[in-house]
């Protein structure tokens, strides 16, 4: 459990907690394409869409500036250039359409010469977004979504006698599996949902605010953001033994949920402390982690539970900020070496961190061209015929929600007349005209030599078969 500095405890006063803001999207991307748009202005085009359906929107209304322009039926921008005041310049963006909350995204930058691509979920709710803050100057609001990764520094104790200097490793983990690891060792997985839903964000926002915007250890030269044991949160490695299905389904339902402080302006992102009982809360941000259980059992949501714990220093409200669509790259088979003639497997493990589930058969790895990924006609040398088109290398077996892993493998081939020399295969992971971001790209180097001859007394000789070895060596255990 978190530990917490004294302060006179204030009476409990319940303070609603505000149901609100933004669904998950990442700031637009900008390209540089071929032909640029003249210099004193920018170009931007691109889709709005339903958030749970996916489904494109006609006639919702972009805002720019004092530009207005609406969508095309199947829910599609129009390229439209922007004039410039300037070689660069931030500009809000706003979008509305009947029977959705307004969609906002304030300091957009946009450069002379230079397209954004606006990829937009609406959502029942209004959505504002903005750039990420500083991390180590301020603690206002993280819109940019949860960390990737987290270090976490192993004393393999619970209580907080081993110090930093008694750390034995550190495992940089995916922040959501650290999450699922902490929430089972300071919330019991037996209490109601609503408690483990609301442990969930105090466990998630602890190690954000702490590891980030505090920066607690590595601010004193450490090499780890968290320790693993009541000096921060208790983390422990998965005991096959114990059932985590509800605590994993609770961080995920709250997946990217952060609090803010609403009452500063801009609103603050603070640090989630809490304590196995009230009494042991002196401090303001602070929740009982029985008292939660208690609250809970009473029919209390989630969301009341986080009002009533963390609203006594002001009006809290939520925030939701995990991106609709983004992945980690977990593991990626190594470069290899390929005879014309022969083909292989490679293959990586991809971790979904994004809200929007990747289903079978929709989420693909498309081959882009290395030199111009713009190019959409692109073929790539080494295409295998299992390929279901010359451009879809693979596509996903079965469905990745929120904090799922997947393997996917792809087969490729070296022709026998294909000249000797390095090929770079280059993959994207797409679903509904999608882009999946991932904190790694999907590149393999494949050098490619001349077809292998056997001599006449290689072929007198008895063949014997060696032991293929797998693409998958290597990937995490979870990893299906």
């Amino acid at each position: 459990m978190p530990a917490t500095q004294p302060v006179p405890r204030h009476a409990l006063i319940w303070l609603p907690l505000l149901l609100a803001l933004l669904g998950g999207l990442w700031p637009p991307s900008t390209t540089t394409q071929a032909q640029p748009a003249p210099a004193t202005t920018a170009v931007i085009h691109g889709w709005v869409r339903d958030a749970r359906s996916q489904a494109g929107i006609g006639g919702a209304r972009v805002t720019i500036r004092d530009l207005s322009l609406t969508t095309l039926p199947d829910g599609s921008i129009p390229e439209t250039p922007i004039p410039l005041r300037a070689a660069s310049e931030q500009v809000d963006v706003s979008v509305t359409a009947p029977g959705y909350g307004l969609w906002r995204y304030q300091g957009i930058e946009l450069q002379a010469g230079h397209r954004v691509a606006l990829q937009i979920t609406l959502r029942d709710q209004a959505q504002i977004i903005a750039p990420q803050a500083d991390a180590a100057s301020t603690g206002n609001a993280p819109y940019d979504g949860p960390p990737a990764y987290i270090r976490v520094g192993r004393t393999f104790t619970t209580d907080c006698v081993a110090t930093a200097n008694n750390v034995v490793r550190i495992d940089r983990v995916p922040f959501i599996d650290y999450v699922k690891n902490v929430l089972p060792n300071e919330w019991l997985p037996s209490w109601p949902d609503a408690a483990l839903e609301a442990g969930a964000v105090a466990v998630a926002q602890y190690a954000w605010t702490t590891a980030f915007v505090q920066r607690k250890w590595s601010s004193r030269g450490f090499a780890f953001d968290v320790l693993d044991s009541t000096c921060d949160q208790v983390y422990r490695d998965r005991d096959p033994r114990r059932d985590y299905r509800r605590s994993d389904a609770a961080v995920e339902r709250m997946w990217g949920t952060v609090l803010l402080r609403t009452t500063t302006s801009p609103p603050t992102f603070f640090t989630t402390y809490y304590r196995a009982y009230d009494w042991q809360c002196p401090h303001e941000d602070c929740m009982g982690q029985w008292g939660s259980h208690a609250l809970a059992t009473q029919g209390w949501s989630s969301l009341q539970i986080l009002g009533y714990y963390y609203g006594r220093r002001g009006t809290v409200g939520t925030l939701a900020t995990a991106p609709a669509w983004h992945a980690l790259t977990l593991y990626r088979s190594p470069d290899i070496h390929l005879p014309a003639g022969e083909t292989a497997t490679l293959s990586a493990c991809l971790l979904n961190i994004g809200s929007t589930t990747w289903r079978a058969g929709e989420l693909s790895l498309i081959a882009r061209d290395p030199d111009d990924p713009d190019n959409r006609d692109y073929r790539s040398p080494l295409a295998h015929e299992s390929w279901p088109t010359p451009q879809q290398a693979a596509t996903l077996a079965t469905d990745a929600p929120l904090g799922a892993k997947r393997l996917l493998r792809v087969s490729i081939a070296a022709p026998a007349d294909l000249a000797a020399g390095t090929y770079r295969l280059v993959l994207e992971a797409t679903q509904a005209q999608t882009t999946i971001p991932s904190d790694q790209a999907l590149t393999w180097t494949v050098q490619v030599s001349a077809p292998v001859t056997p001599t006449a007394e290689a072929e007198r000789q008895p063949r014997v078969w060696l032991p293929l070895i797998s693409a998958a060596e290597g990937v995490p255990a979870d990893c299906r």
